[in-house]
């Protein structure tokens, strides 16, 4: 789950976000690279994949087992989240994440913004580690 003002990811592997799983208040790039929440509900088809209450969008291919890592430009944002969801994860009732709801999350409020940090997600243990800022 990605929710911020802004957000660009630039991963080590590459992801396309999935417009069809995309809330309401989310707009994607027309890359599907990059997320943005906005108040105006977008007009979209209801489909059983859409996210609605929790202001995500999945990346359009999924993982089962290994060890992923993010790099992500979370911009001007103060907070944000960053998520693994199971495929069967339920999409059109709000439930307080948790793993035994099929969702892993990290979720970061600065006191200093940064503008890039490093997320690192373990499949086999279901542990998300933070991994720092990132300098250029």
């Amino acid at each position: 789950l990605i929710t911020c003002n802004w957000l660009k990811t630039h991963l080590a592997t590459h992801v396309i976000l999935d417009p069809n799983t995309a809330d309401v208040c989310v707009t994607l790039s027309d890359d599907l690279t990059t997320i943005r929440y906005t108040e105006e509900e977008q007009q979209v088809p209801d489909n059983p994949e859409r996210f609605c209450f929790y202001d995500c969008v999945l990346g359009s291919e999924g993982f089962s087992s290994g060890r992923h890592s993010w790099d992500v430009e979370v911009g001007d944002c103060s907070e944000w989240a960053l998520g693994v969801v199971k495929e069967s994860v339920q999409r059109k009732e709000w439930l307080p994440p948790s793993p035994e709801r099929g969702m892993w999350t990290i979720c970061l409020t600065w006191v200093t913004k940064q503008s890039m940090v490093a997320i690192d997600f373990d499949f086999y243990l279901f542990i998300f580690s933070f991994l720092g800022e990132l300098s250029f």
